[in-house]
């Protein structure tokens, strides 16, 4: 109880960074799935559609090392720097390692231009050479190449602001984003058809990430320019040992997508689209809520790491995991259980049919297994990136790629989509395991025992909700009749309000502590909502 309320500074801080977060991430995440309902509506799951997922993923693996770099290893060094050198030492830094990662990201542009071919050829190797869709992809490959700068700068200022309490403008970077690309959904199905138009959407609305967090950054009264004397600054060079195990990780990681892209790509443009389509939905459970947690409690252990003040830390990460739990559980339960009406209400729209649903459903079966590990997995890697160890999370990427590569192999062809979807899971559970353990033997996490008690309460109340929810359902939208979208709609809307219900009332019931904490965040919210608070701080 006393590490309890030593943590309660800090909880009353995430009410108000935590739930803005939230908010502003949701909005973005429900505009995201308003494109891909949008784009599965106006292209469907056929060629031209696995075509520009397959693009939209080239610049994301070779952005990888990059992109870990600002987000892992960049924000504990600001921190640090900001707190022993003060703004002038921490701009400095900041400015060259603007300059840094705009060097990298002009050379990875140039040769993903010059290399978009062979790069097609290896993550879709099911398109036949010179064959249309082949074509397309390379050509949308080099169009949406120039994403990579555009995360980069990103990147760096998203850093910047978090770490000086801003969270809000880096989780809703993507509502602009996905305006545009929805905008441009619409004007490509209507000339052509022509799928092109969304990757020239996806270059212009990648860009506004960038651009909407520039007037935060006036208000932070903090300056990132860019300088391209980085090699003078040996503090970059200490930086690049950090980040390169790091690296190694999200290479990893972008190994296994490849491989599931890859093979994917056999079974046919229309079923690789169902598999993106449910990795997309999947992610949605942890991305809007413990994404946001993870997200803002990361600077407070890295801040606490830093000054070595470990109880901190430790207390922290346990009420951050708890959180996350409290979260991911009842929602990735609930996806599994309503999964079919789910994807239908989102994506069953003319294009994409009731055959796309079934067969996105079956992998999102599958996908939602893997969320508490893929969870897992995220946040204790930025609690091993907050300690400036980069190994760990660097063998616990290899362990989630040698699992899903060995089980995408095995289970290909009895299960096609399906058995890429659990090798996925499989990977992610696994290496959650082995980063948790890691991480006890390391820091130790006094109440672990506990945290595990809870989380079992916690799933017995999600079980208590979601069950009666899904068995409720049929009839349910038998009885409301109307049109079938409308049933389908109001119906899944009633039984996931109930089963929230019951999930709040059996946590209650059980003594679930997440409960209250929840609720605090909530009224953190409201408090700096009436109040005209900013949000912004951690405390």
């Amino acid at each position: 109880m006393n590490g309890d309320r030593a943590w309660a500074p800090a909880g009353r801080a995430l009410g108000g960074a935590g739930l803005t977060v939230v908010a502003a991430t949701l909005a973005s995440k429900l505009l995201g799935f308003g494109r891909d309902t949008v784009l599965a509506r106006q292209f469907g799951a056929a060629g031209p559609t696995a075509a520009y997922f397959i693009a939209s993923q080239v610049p994301l693996v070779l952005f990888a090392a990059v992109g870990v770099a600002i987000t892992t290893v960049f924000i504990p060094m600001f921190s640090s720097l900001l707190a022993t050198e003060g703004s002038a030492g921490a701009e400095l830094f900041v400015a060259r390692v603007n300059g840094a990662v705009t060097v990298a990201a002009i050379i990875l542009i140039l040769l993903l231009e010059a290399g978009a071919g062979p790069a097609v050829a290896v993550m879709a190797h099911g398109f036949r050479r010179n064959g249309l869709d082949h074509l397309l992809t390379v050509e949308m490959v080099r169009i949406m190449a120039p994403l990579i700068i555009f995360y980069a700068w990103s990147g760096v200022v998203g850093g910047v602001l978090n770490v000086r309490g801003f969270f809000g403008p880096n989780a809703a970077m993507g509502i602009p984003q996905n305006l545009i690309i929805i905008a441009a959904i619409f004007y490509g199905s209507a000339h052509g058809p022509d799928i092109r138009w969304v990757a020239w959407g996806s270059l212009v609305g990648t860009f506004t990430t960038y651009l909407v967090q520039l007037p935060a950054l006036r208000r932070s009264r903090f300056h990132v320019r860019w300088r391209f004397d980085f090699w003078k600054d040996p503090r970059l060079a200490f930086m690049g040992r950090l980040v390169l195990p790091a690296a190694v990780t999200a290479l990893a990681q972008q190994i296994g997508i490849v491989v599931d892209r890859t093979l994917g790509s056999s079974l046919g443009g229309a079923l690789l689209s169902d598999l993106t389509y449910a990795g997309r939905l999947q992610l949605l459970t942890y991305s809007i809520l413990g994404m946001s947690i993870a997200t803002v409690v990361y600077p407070s252990l890295a801040a606490s790491a830093g000054t070595g003040d470990m109880a901190a830390f430790r207390r922290t990460f346990r009420r951050g995991l708890g959180l996350v739990n409290f979260v991911t559980l009842p929602v990735s339960f609930g996806m599994f259980l309503l999964r079919q009406p789910l994807v239908r209400i989102l994506f069953q729209h003319q294009h994409f049919t009731a055959v796309d649903t079934r067969q996105t459903a079956y992998a999102l079966a599958f996908l939602t297994l893997g969320t508490f590990g893929y969870g897992w997995q995220d946040y204790l890697n930025r609690a091993f990136f907050a300690l400036k160890d980069t190994r760990s999370p660097m063998l616990g990427g290899f362990i989630a790629v040698g699992v899903n590569v060995v089980l995408d192999f095995l289970l290909l062809h009895p299960m096609k989509q399906g058995g890429l979807a659990l090798g996925t899971a499989a990977g992610w559970t696994c290496a959650a395991v082995f980063l948790a353990v890691r991480l006890r033997r390391r820091v130790g996490v006094p109440g672990a025992g506990r945290l595990a008690f809870r989380t079992l309460r916690m799933a017995g109340a999600a079980v208590a909700g979601l069950v009666p929810a899904a068995l409720l359902y049929g009839p349910l939208v038998a009885a409301l009749g109307g049109g079938p979208w409308t049933g389908y709609t109001l119906g899944l809307g009633l039984v996931c309000a109930g089963a929230a219900a019951v999930y709040v009332g059996a946590c209650h019931a059980l003594r679930v502590p997440e409960l209250g904490e929840a609720a605090a965040l909530l009224r953190g919210l409201v408090h700096r909502t009436f109040a005209g608070g900013s949000g912004r701080s951690l405390g």
